[in-house]
């Protein structure tokens, strides 16, 4: 048996695997494509080798039908789209399987170049069911589809009475085996391009545009209401300190000192809670940080006292605390936040009596305990707000498991009736390997990569110095070209965001070319971000396009780039300081 056989015989068990059971995109369209050429050559290598099959018969035009039939569905199903707008393909599928039918049959020359090129223009006009394609798959399409038409305008030439026939056998053989192993390795290299980028975006998130769109529309809307807040807070303030300094009653006085506490505690806790919402809108999610360190015990709470006397007073209750001076290894924020639950819970259900708070030292722990003289936890009056202590709620819970804290309440038992009840914090008074140092993350076994695409090294030391990058995990630097970022992204894995630096027009058309052909390959659509330098001014300008977003900057205006931190902040840090587009 003729070696040709045996090859393609080989090609075609193996295209047909994924033609079968390969869900990947666009798999089972690369296979179809794979065994159109397969025949093709069949016919072509059995007509120029050992000629069995008679031209013009029925089983000639078969195969050279369902050569193009196989060849014109891989065109189809390319990039799914929503647009509802697309061609039909039937008409050009079926109109080249005609053009294919009738050539078989004919002898003249001419009239088979003319119905060559109808199976031509037919591969083409497929393309245009493409959603938008990039550079690449066009050239890709057009390549095909030319080679695909060659061979058989070779194969005529070859089959018809010249000087040159056995010059144009060969060439058709040639170009048949051409086609047979590019769409081959065609194949392959596209099954194991997305088997690679799905093996790796198992241990790279992927940040979604949209999402991150949406993420800085949110923190933009919040940082407007933090800043139109501040400006009456303030006043109050104000307005305190005025008070009190032109009042003469010791009463009124204390009155202003309770208001300026109320204020400060007031503000404290509106830019703790514009703090914690900024974080909370931030995309990709950071984990919640812990920012543990050792600080005396008595800071945190001597405010809270403060803060909480002032309202236990105006119920007719007392409060008190002995300072201490033992110290604790918490995340201060977090800890605050449950104390303060406790406190105002305890103040909240109490309605005589008062409050205190004891902080006691059991071996390497710290106790934090408030104790009221209210109608305990389970009674009537407390069941009935469905909300109960604090330790209960979503957040006090939260904020124990994270800080590694136990927060416990439980009724005050004297001669066996409930006198109140104990809401207790136990917390380290030591730092120990389950508590972070300050500023340390909790690892998510997930890594947030950017790739940015530079053209040469000038650029390249410009970002590394003015770009703020401490949103990712890992940041890598690729070169600005229509293809090279794709094969670096199959060689290193695909990154979660890709960041393209344009400093002129050409640059800022290539940056757009190269974004959109990654999130077409990469079987996605993984967030783009172009920088592109304008001296119009436009300094800090955003625009949306699709999944690509636009910054503008200045190339001698390093500060430009703060912008970038209001889509990608550093996690944990609140993002309000960057520039308004």
């Amino acid at each position: 048996m003729n070696t040709h056989f045996l090859v393609y015989t080989l090609l075609l068990g193996l295209a047909l695997y994924p033609l079968v059971s390969n869900h990947s995109s666009n798999q089972r369209e690369n296979a179809l494509s794979v065994i159109g050429s397969l025949i093709m050559a069949f016919v072509i290598i059995e007509q120029s080798v050992v000629p069995t099959i008679e031209e013009t018969s029925i089983a000639f035009a078969s195969l050279c039908v369902s050569s193009y039939l196989f060849f014109a569905l891989g065109y189809l199903n390319r990039a799914p789209t929503k647009n509802l707008d697309l061609p039909n393909p039937v008409p050009p599928i079926l109109l080249g399987a005609l053009a294919t039918g009738f050539d078989a049959f004919l002898y003249n020359e001419f009239a088979s170049l003319a119905f060559i090129l109808i199976q031509f223009v037919s591969l083409i006009y497929l393309t245009l069911r493409y959603k938008n394609p990039s550079v690449v798959n066009r050239r890709k399409a057009y390549f095909f589809a030319t080679l695909y038409s060659s061979v058989w305008a070779a194969h005529i030439f070859a089959s018809s009475d010249n000087d040159y026939q056995t010059a144009w056998s060969l060439t058709a053989v040639w170009l048949a085996n051409l086609l047979v192993f590019s769409a081959f390795l065609h194949m392959l290299w596209q099954d194991y391009s997305k088997t690679r980028t799905r093996k790796l975006s198992r241990s790279t998130l992927i940040v979604e545009p949209d999402a991150v769109r949406l993420s800085y529309q949110a923190r933009r809307v919040l940082k407007d209401v933090r800043h139109d807040l501040r400006q009456p807070i303030s006043t109050l303030g104000i307005l305190a300190s005025v008070g009190k300094a032109i009042a003469r009653d010791p009463e009124v006085i204390t009155r202003y000192e309770h208001i300026q506490a109320a204020q400060k505690a007031l503000k404290t806790m509106l830019e703790q809670t514009f703090g914690l919402l900024d974080r909370s809108l931030q995309y990709p999610q950071p984990q919640a940080p812990q920012n543990f360190g050792t600080f005396p015990i008595n800071e945190l709470l001597e405010p809270l006292i403060v803060e909480y006397r002032y309202l236990a007073n105006n119920k007719g209750l007392q409060i008190r605390y002995k300072p201490t001076s033992l110290c604790v290894c918490s995340d201060r924020e977090g800890l605050t936040k449950i104390i303060r639950n406790g406190l105002d819970n305890a103040i909240k259900y109490t309605q005589e009596g008062g409050v205190v708070v004891m902080v006691k030292k059991r071996g390497d722990s710290i106790a934090i305990q408030i104790v009221d003289t209210g109608p305990g936890v389970e009674s009537d009056s407390v069941a009935i707000h469905r909300k109960g202590w604090g330790h209960g709620s979503t957040i006090v819970r939260d904020l124990s498991d994270q800080l590694g804290v136990q927060t416990s309440v439980r009724n005050r038992i004297i001669y066996g009736q409930v006198r109140g009840s104990i809401f207790e914090v136990i917390t380290s008074s030591k730092p120990n390997p389950g508590n972070q140092s300050e500023g340390d993350e909790i690892s998510t076994g997930s890594k947030v990569i950017a790739e940015i695409l530079v053209n040469g090294p000038e650029s390249r030391a410009f970002l590394e110095d003015h770009l703020p990058v401490g949103a990712f995990d890992e940041v890598r630097f690729g070169k600005l070209n229509l293809y090279r970022s794709y094969t670096t992204s199959i060689r290193k894995g695909a990154a979660s965001v890709y960041v393209a630096y344009a400093t002129s027009e050409e640059e800022l058309e290539i940056a757009h070319q190269s974004l959109k052909t990654i999130c077409r390959l990469l079987g996605g659509n993984p967030c783009c971000v172009v920088l592109y330098v304008d001296e119009e001014e436009r300094t800090g300008h955003i625009e949306f396009d699709d999944n690509l977003i636009y910054l503008a900057v200045k190339k001698d205006n390093p500060n430009a780039f703060s912008a970038f931190s209001e889509f990608f902040p550093e996690p944990g840090k609140a993002s309000h300081k960057a520039v308004s587009p």
